[in-house]
């Protein structure tokens, strides 16, 4: 766990963004403030807030009281908050809600105060979540604590394996190696389903497919190759002229069908797997050749009770070697045999905000600029337990922060080859961000749902999910919601 930085009063602090002289440090700076910061009790995301808080109290004299709550109960909490009683200084949360709390005045832009904050090292978070994810409408509103994308994982010692290689390029006609495309991706999963690993019998690929299990994330992985190919600002899911849905276009209707066959190589209760039961089944359970989840399994491999551990290779999604265009309506195949990678910030990463209306903006910053900074988050990344990925330069600048908290070097190191080509990759789809996101993702949950579990037809699941999104989009007023959702997108506004 996570080694206190000591550091007497005599010294300058310098920790955390403020400098302090020997006096000063005596007095210590926010003695007699209390904020309070709400966020996720998964355990996960909680765990460091509340781990770091104390070593933040020491070193200013503050008090931070972390709040705990459900997933399901964050977003609206939050916003009831916001609209009311103002009790909370910060909150912890996806940047995919940004469109609503942003827009109704409830954030405090925090440019000014990085600026300010040198040990925050704020240029030394990748591009993308600097310029994307932590900012909406040209002003800064939250410090990254997480890098989120989804990639795949599979199993390095199945892959090395003679026999395996030989077997598989007789069937297939190509050699086997870490999936580049979705029929890759395809044809590797039926060739390791039914396979006898470490004397058990083993399923191709692990996938979260549960209603109410995020799911949804999983489809906008699928079809973000298909849907996007001119960068970030492209965008997947609405038309960037109109907030016309795109979600029921040839490229998402192509990803669902796809991804529901996967379903032949997966394990037969599959309908009722979550992220949890993804991870546990890859690490633990050692059921799958192959796993699509966030970076969470690539700390996790870590456990004592892992199985991969020593044997997990990772790789950014797959892409492919053709793409829908939306404006010809018809699919493009990519020129000289090229593929097009389309990696997807599901979520967005966790992040931190002020509320707008605190009376201690100052103190509640700098709580979440220590939460954030190198010397923290260099170490946070590297334990399963906090649920944050990497995000920073510094997090791939050696495996050894990995192996040193118990990660195998050759996992490390194609764990973050994996997400070190995700975020260099400017081609990355951002999640939309646009007031009611909540409100659209559960539409698409329920579409998603209908079609895995084979009550509708992959077509006929996201007309519905489109027809949804139009009334949600109507009814908070189409010309806005596309305004922001450019902004989202750093496109300017139509108006």
């Amino acid at each position: 766990m996570k080694k206190t930085v000591q550091i007497t009063a005599a010294l300058s602090l310098v920790v955390f963004g403020l400098t302090l002289s020997g006096a000063q440090a005596q007095a210590l700076k926010y003695a007699g403030k209390t904020i309070t910061v709400v966020t996720f009790d998964g355990p996960q995301i909680g765990e460091p807030l509340r781990r770091h808080a104390p070593e933040f109290e020491r070193l200013t004299g503050a008090k931070v009281n972390i709040v705990l709550t459900t997933f399901g109960d964050l977003f609206p909490r939050l916003l009831t908050d916001f609209q009311n009683a103002n009790s909370f200084d910060a909150g912890v949360f996806a940047p995919q809600w940004l469109g609503d709390y942003v827009s109704a005045g409830y954030l405090a832009p925090l440019d000014t105060l990085i600026k300010g904050n040198a040990a925050l090292k704020w240029g030394e978070i990748a591009p993308f979540f600097r310029e994307f994810s932590a900012t909406y409408a040209g002003k800064t509103y939250t410090v990254p604590f997480d890098g989120d994308f989804q990639m795949v994982y599979y199993r390095r010692d199945l892959w090395a394996n003679a026999q395996y290689k030989k077997d598989f390029k007789a069937k297939y006609k190509y050699d086997l190696r870490a999936p580049r495309t979705w029929k890759e991706y395809r044809d590797m999963a039926e060739f390791f389903n039914g396979k006898i690993v470490d004397g058990k019998r083993i399923y191709g690929a692990v996938e979260a497919m549960a209603r109410n299990q995020q799911s949804y994330w999983i489809l906008g992985s699928r079809a973000s190759a298909y849907m996007q190919w001119k960068g970030t600002s492209q965008g997947i899911f609405f038309d960037v002229a109109n907030m016309k849905p795109l979600i029921n276009e040839e490229g998402f209707v192509r990803a669902l069908t796809e991804w529901k066959e996967i379903q032949k190589f997966a394990p037969p209760n599959v309908l009722n797997y979550g992220t949890g039961e993804v991870r546990n089944g890859f690490t633990k359970a050692g059921e799958s050749a192959l796993a699509i989840d966030w970076g969470d399994i690539g700390s996790l491999s870590a456990d004592k009770d892992s199985v991969v551990k020593g044997k997990l290779g990772s790789v950014i999604l797959p892409g492919s070697d053709e793409y829908w265009d939306r404006d010809a309506n018809k699919w493009v195949k990519m020129a000289g045999g090229k593929i097009n990678y389309a990696p997807y910030a599901a979520f967005g990463g966790w992040s931190g905000a002020v509320n707008a209306k605190s009376k201690n903006q100052d103190v509640a910053f700098d709580f979440l600029a220590f939460v954030g900074q190198p010397s923290n988050s260099n170490e946070d990344v590297t334990i399963g337990i906090t649920g944050f990925n990497p995000y920073r330069t510094s997090h791939f600048k050696s495996a050894d922060l990995y192996v040193k908290n118990g990660m195998d070097a050759g996992d490390a190191k194609s764990y973050l080859n994996a997400i070190s080509s995700s975020l260099r990759n400017k081609n990355l789809v951002l999640d939309y961000r646009v007031p009611g996101a909540s409100r659209y993702q559960q539409a698409m949950d329920v579409g998603v749902s209908e079609a895995l579990s084979g009550q509708k037809t992959p077509k006929v699941a996201l007309d519905g999910v489109a027809a949804e999104w139009e009334k949600i989009t109507n009814e908070l007023g189409r010309a806005k919601q596309l305004n922001i959702y450019r902004q989202s997108l750093k496109l300017q506004s139509l108006q």
